[in-house]
């Protein structure tokens, strides 16, 4: 038992070692960046089931604090019922504030539009689709926040969790927690 508080003391003193760690951070300079995650989505439109999410993006930063977004956001799946599910995916446009704290860690906050569109499937008992329908379109809004920590020169790692409060599905919230890379040029 107290080697294993030994380990867990290790990881986290080698994990603040690299946080501090001179490597080149990753979003310092402006210009064009490239990025994709993976994560969960929870209380989506009509559901309350957890479901995979994912987002592909690119952004402009023309300062070292500000950075405007462009993405593909899939905020997931859920099923209805025991044949029927409802997938929710669109574009997001965002403005994002950055706040570098050390060379390799950022913080960070965005706030834009999700356009999204909900589109529903029915299956038979064998899960195969019999028909599709569109559920609802709209534009709602989009804010969140996270770190970003640099571990090469041009390459980052991003944590974040994104809300998106559906106005037109009872005032429900997508929450989205994501880990992804970001590739900056």
């Amino acid at each position: 038992m107290r080697i294993e508080n030994y380990r867990v003391a290790a990881c986290v003193l080698g994990l603040m070692g690299g946080l501090l760690a001179e490597v080149p951070n990753a979003q310092a300079e402006p210009g064009l960046y490239v990025g994709a995650s993976i994560g969960a989505s929870k209380d989506a439109v009509l559901y309350q089931d957890e479901s995979v999410a994912f987002e592909l993006g690119a952004g402009f930063m023309p300062f070292e604090n500000l950075a405007f977004e462009l993405s593909y956001l899939y905020a997931g799946v859920s099923e209805i019922d025991f044949n029927e599910d409802i997938t929710v995916s669109g574009l997001t446009t965002s403005l994002v504030a950055i706040l570098p704290v050390v060379d390799t860690l950022s913080l960070f906050a965005k706030i834009g539009l999700y356009h999204w569109e909900a589109e529903g499937v029915v299956r038979d008992r064998w899960g195969n689709d019999l028909w599709r329908y569109e559920v609802d379109s709209a534009s709602d809004l989009l804010y969140g926040f996270g770190l970003q920590f640099g571990v090469a020169d041009q390459v980052a790692v991003v944590a974040q969790y994104q809300a998106i409060p559906f106005e037109d599905a009872n005032d429900q919230t997508a929450a989205i927690t994501s880990l992804g890379l970001r590739l900056v040029f």
